[in-house]
């Protein structure tokens, strides 16, 4: 089964940030095995194209830890699903042996981005390409982590 935790990650001036967050996992997750991140665009952030493909899909990296202490996964890779050619949840499911969670315990999120951007900004020569012209571009997205569990 899959729950799933989102943070959002604001438009800002400054690419390759580092965010966290903590979330306190419901009762019904009795074992993690497995994580995958999702990055799902804004409606105005677009990636850059080189050769009609976008120049990245990768955005950065995601470690996971329980209750600050117990690192469940140290690098997922952090993706733009939706623009892979296999767009698979499961294909890109980071899986290791099953967790034990303990009821009420706290999970850590902590998400690192690439550190040049791959959107497109309002200078690039190729705004038109992407844009609209009262469209203004962005660079704002929703991370999506999924965890995979069984029930207790």
């Amino acid at each position: 089964m899959l729950h799933i935790f989102e943070i959002k990650i604001p438009n800002r001036t400054k690419f390759g940030g580092v965010f966290q967050e903590e979330f306190i996992l419901p009762t019904k997750i009795g074992k993690i095995n497995g994580i995958c991140a999702n990055i799902v665009l804004d409606n105005r952030s677009r990636l850059k194209k080189e050769n009609d493909l976008e120049r990245t899909l990768q955005l950065g990296t995601v470690a996971v830890s329980l209750n600050n202490t117990d690192v469940i996964s140290a690098s997922v890779r952090s993706v733009v699903l939706a623009k892979q050619p296999i767009n698979s949840l499961a294909k890109n499911m980071t899986r290791f042996e099953p967790i034990a969670i303990t009821s009420g315990s706290n999970m850590r999120i902590i998400f690192e981005e690439v550190l040049f951007s791959p959107f497109v900004k309002a200078n690039d020569p190729q705004v038109a390409d992407y844009f609209q012209q009262d469209e203004t571009p962005t660079n704002g997205y929703t991370l999506k982590v999924y965890v995979n569990y069984t029930k207790k």
